[in-house]
């Protein structure tokens, strides 16, 4: 066969894509004869460019070079194989020769090898290093900047290049900062003591080495400890091993310490005490004790404190604030109460703290009365239990007194606190320069601050008189279920006036004034709202100019940011006049603004967060709550992307109607979404698939009409829709504003792999989230198994809405409150379950003394004793806790439930019908069961208060004022068991008898 037919038979084969076949071809074609011939050479480096094997078809490329010099095939087939092999300079020369050879009339040619060229300079421009112009003490500071923000970004520092590498080998001030964690601990010191000539300043030891750090004892007393001026440690203590080094002396230098306990077994006083120099002092996870407080009453320099404990007393923390006059931030949460004892009552003036945060369980409002602090300007307050508007009032009074007369608060937080309303108004109204205020959690406060927030104008009636805080931008309102439209409105659109902005109302506000059907009961206070809100209009020069002055002087700026989250009396038609008013009408909740005055200190150490993984950088998630107006429609079988659990999936939409309001969320049924439940009929009849079909096409003729007529129409409409790669179980239905665009990405933006899946959200590229699989913590079994694709997605269960199916089942809900159960008590309790249970008595009926009793002579206690000051207010609550015990909550509904053994329900059935349901009763005659039963039913009913809590609906604070006189009363009851458990237990026949005789009746036989 000749050279001409193999090549031929090898063009075949390439067309084919069988590459090694046609390079066998192509190779036997110039072995037959065809040596002379440059095209044979450039078909098999062409071959060879697309089987990857570079260096052979350059090799090829260079003999067809060297065969037609003047040509251009072998100069275009080399620039071709460089750029692919990423040589850009080469690609770009072999491209320059190409273009200088290609014929004037072969524009296409020409065209590809200059867009080759330009490729090939564009991407060596961005591979270049254009830091090697830039002089060693530029790029030094440049490196030092970055390692100053964070310590950890010295490692992809080293990793950039060679040259960067050895730039920050030779800067000693990059390697100060030495983190030790249990990965190549021993390498990791050498390295960075030798490149920091044995010159660091801050030494980072993450729990995860243990407390027996004695095999890095040689390598850590090779350290220069003179020079450490900061330590942060886990549970190791350094005394020891300083003191066996001779260098104790340097923890009198030390002016930064964290400690991250893990076991709370070392004492932390002896070494609090030789700190003395300390500027800065974490603590987490810290038990106190009194060695510790030793220590920290020792100290005198502290400016940063932060306390993440469990439990300190108000007391104990207010001497370590006067001890401690230069303090300006504290940072303390507590988990658990301390016994408060009051024994100072010093005022100790802080004058240069500037934030304090407290959390958790202590009493806050004792720790604001006993500090002065009239520069404080960042004030947050969240989960605690005790009332704090005595706080408030000290801060208001000191206020008055100052020298300003005002507060300098900046930014308020309350979360989740017992607070009167006129409390949190008679702060902010001595709070002008107040810029940001968050009210998370709270009932029956958040609407009526809002109401005061209102300006002013002259001829309105508002709640305040005065403008209060004019500076405030950031408004935050989450969780507080008061919280009404017209307060919102109103204090938006007043102080968009008072600033001099347009605020009048959009078309679409009055027009659904006319129009909607649903608001027309509403529209006496809409218009009057809508009128409330149009700008004054003077009829003088003077009034002008008189407005003007008010407006300077006030200095009044419009609300920025605005979070209306979880406020369901929001009304949705006034949303688009928010979102065009605020630039952030709705974020996620407790994301600040600005940040804090010293980062440092709230951030948590390194070794306490994992990393997240690479791929979280690469697709950034976008924020996932849209606007519930600014909505797009969807068609059937249309994609889309819905949020849910902060993971992102790809939807199909199965169905779209109109729903009769809102949706807040997914919804599994047609009834909870709005809709009715037509469908296939109960008896099966000829034609009911075409009659339903007439019905939906009738219904969405009237939705277009309804569409056409209201113009907030779009966030009324629901999708069902189908998550794909689930199972169809997890369809559900879901309001238009929880659905995005879907833009699948291209090759070129997806570079996790064929197995990410990828879409394009507002310009950013997302990464979708699959369904979990065996390493996600669930195994899917059986049918399960066998639904995984080709793709290794498993459809094992829907995203985190409220679907239940494919889910485990639910853990056990936690019990919000503790119950110290006295020992007595325990025993009073087992020896009760013993003779009822295993001996089958029950108690002697009725009781002496009984509920009634107990409870009112508990109540006098509360009324006229002497108590701890940790009770919230004894005389007005003891007539709450103990009336809900007896009536109105627990005793008579659980007595019949869940207080019983079986042997005493004959004994329960027999008073209920004496007391309640018999014959012989009258409304006059009815008694409680609070009458018949005694101290041991009361008692197994605070054995059970821990579970009544935990499926209560009460708040926090709520059942920690609750959680403390139920466990007032079981000391009251341990130190009275004596008198009050003087139950004599019978045998059933025996009882029935006693009580026939004792209501003179016959007998009743025991059940």
């Amino acid at each position: 066969m000749s050279w001409e037919d193999l090549r031929k038979d090898g063009i075949q084969q390439y067309k084919k894509r069988n590459y090694t076949e046609a390079v066998a071809l192509f190779t036997k074609a110039i072995e037959a004869g065809g040596q002379a011939e440059h095209s044979l050479y450039d078909a098999r480096a062409a071959t060879y460019e697309q089987l990857g094997d570079f260096k052979l078809g350059l090799l090829d490329a260079k003999k067809v070079i060297g065969l037609a010099s003047e040509k251009w095939q072998g100069y275009a087939r080399a620039a071709r194989i460089f750029h692919r092999a990423s040589r850009f300079d080469e690609a770009a020369k072999m491209a320059d020769r190409a273009i200088a050879r290609i014929p004037v009339g072969d524009t296409a040619r020409r065209k590809e090898m200059v867009t080759l060229r330009h490729n090939a300079l564009d991407q060596r421009r961005r591979t270049q290093d254009h830091t090697a112009r830039l002089p060693v003490e530029i790029l030094d500071e440049i490196f030092r900047l970055l390692v100053d923000a964070d310590h950890t970004a010295l490692l992809p520092l080293l990793l950039v290049c060679v040259r960067w590498r050895r730039v920050a080998e030779g800067n000693p001030y990059l390697w100060t900062v030495l983190s030790l964690h249990n990965r190549k601990p021993v390498w990791k010191l050498r390295r960075w003591a030798a490149c920091s000539r044995n010159r660091i300043r801050d030494v980072r030891l993450a729990p995860g080495l243990g407390l027996n750090l004695e095999w890095a004892f040689g390598e850590l007393s090779i350290l220069d400890w003179t020079r450490v001026r900061a330590l942060r440690i886990g549970s190791w203590d350094p005394l020891p091993f300083l003191e066996k080094i001779g260098q104790r002396q340097i923890l009198g230098d030390l002016t930064e310490l964290e400690i991250l306990e893990t076991d709370n077994t070392t004492d932390r006083g002896a070494l609090l005490a030789e700190t003395h120099s300390l500027r800065v002092l974490r603590l987490f996870n810290i038990c106190i004790t009194q060695p510790l407080l030793d220590g920290l009453w020792s100290l005198r320099n502290l400016a940063h404190l932060e306390l993440r404990c469990n439990n300190i007393a108000a007391q104990s923390l207010a001497n370590i604030c006067g001890n401690n006059p230069d303090l300006q931030t504290l940072v303390v949460e507590a988990t658990s109460r301390a016994v408060e004892t009051l024994t100072d009552i010093n005022v100790h003036a802080m004058h240069a703290l500037t934030r304090l945060e407290l959390t958790g369980a202590f009493r806050a409002d004792l720790i604001m009365m006993r500090l002065r602090v009239p520069a404080l300007e960042r004030l947050s307050l969240m989960r605690g239990f005790a009332n704090i508007d005595r706080g408030f009032m000290y801060m208001c009074n000191q206020a008055r007194t100052s020298l300003l007369g005002h507060t300098a608060l900046t930014h308020l937080t309350i979360h989740s606190y017992m607070v009167m309303q006129d409390s949190v108004v008679d702060l902010l109204r001595a709070s002008p320069l107040l810029r940001g205020l968050e009210l998370r959690g709270l009932e029956n406060v958040a609407n009526y601050v809002l109401e005061h927030l209102e300006v002013p104008r002259p001829g309105r009636k508002t709640r305040s008189d005065v403008v209060l805080c004019p500076q405030l931008r950031r408004v935050a309102v989450p969780n507080c279920p008061d919280v009404k439209t017209g307060p919102v409105v109103r204090m938006v659109g007043s102080r968009l006036s008072a600033a001099g902005l347009s605020h009048t109302s959009p078309p679409a506000a009055t027009e659904l004034i006319a129009t909607d059907p649903k608001a027309l009961h509403k529209d006496a206070e809409a218009k009057e709202m809508v009128e409330r809100l149009q700008p004054l209009e003077s009829t003088s020069d003077v009034e002008r100019s008189a407005n003007s002055e008010v407006a300077e002087a006030t200095a009044i700026r419009p609300i920025s940011e605005l979070i209306l989250d979880g406020c369901p009396e929001i009304e949705a038609e006034h949303l688009p006049w928010l979102k065009e008013r605020v630039k952030r009408p709705s974020e996620a909740v407790g994301r600040d603004s600005e940040p804090a005055p010293d980062d440092s200190l709230s951030a948590k150490p390194e070794w306490r967060t994992a990393s997240p993984p690479a791929v979280d950088s690469q697709y950034p998630t976008p924020s996932p709550g849209p606007s519930k107006l600014n909505v797009h429609l969807y068609q059937v079988n249309q994609f889309a992307l819905v949020n849910s659990g902060g993971d992102w999936y790809k939807v199909r939409i199965l169905e779209a109607e109109m729903s009769n309001f809102i949706l807040d969320g997914p919804v599994k049924s047609r009834k909870r979404a709005g809709l009715s439940s037509f469908g296939k009929p109960k008896t099966f009849g000829k034609g009911w698939r075409e009659r339903a079909r007439e019905v939906k096409k009738a219904r969405a003729s009237k939705e277009a009409s309804v569409m056409a007529e209201r113009p907030d129409a779009a966030a009324y409409k629901v999708y069902k829709i189908h998550y794909e790669n689930f199972n169809a179980a997890h369809d559900e239905w879901v309001p238009a504003w929880m659905l995005h665009r879907f833009v699948t990405a291209s090759d070129e933006q997806t570079s996790a792999g064929p197995k990410a899946l990828t879409a394009i959200l507002k310009n950013k590229t997302i990464l979708l989230a699959n369904p979990p699989t065996r390493g996600s913590g669930h195994a899917p079994r059986g049918r399960e198994a066998r639904n995984r694709n080709k793709a290794g997605i498993v459809s094992v269960t829907a995203p985190p809405h409220d679907s239940r199916q494919g889910h485990k089942k639910p853990k056990a809900i936690p019990q919000p409150m503790k119950l110290d159960m006295p020992a007595s008590l325990r025993k009073i309790l087992v020896d009760d379950w013993e003779n009822v249970q295993k001996k089958q008595l029950i108690i002697k009926m009725p009781c002496t003394p009984n509920v009634d009793e107990i409870l009112h002579e508990f109540q006098t206690y509360l009324e006229t004793e002497p108590l701890d000051e940790s009770l919230c207010d004894p005389k007005v609550y003891a007539s709450i806790i103990t009336g809900g015990i007896k009536v109105e909550v627990y005793f008579e509904k659980a007595i019949g439930r869940n207080l019983l053994y079986p042997p005493e329900r004959a004994q329960y059935s027999g008073w209920r019908t004496q007391f309640k349901t018999g014959q012989h009763v009258t409304p006059e005659t009815t008694k409680d069961m609070s009458e018949a039963y005694g101290a041991m039913h009361l008692l197994r009913l605070m054995a059970n208060f821990p579970q009544y809590m935990a499926t209560s609906d009460l708040d926090p604070p709520s059942i920690h004022v609750i959680s403390d006189y139920i466990n007032e009363f079981l000391r009251w009851l341990d130190r009275n068991h004596e008198n009050l458990f003087r139950d004599e237990y019978m045998v059933q026949a025996h009882y029935f008898r006693y009580i026939s005789e004792y209501f003179m009746k016959p007998a009743a036989t025991a059940a």
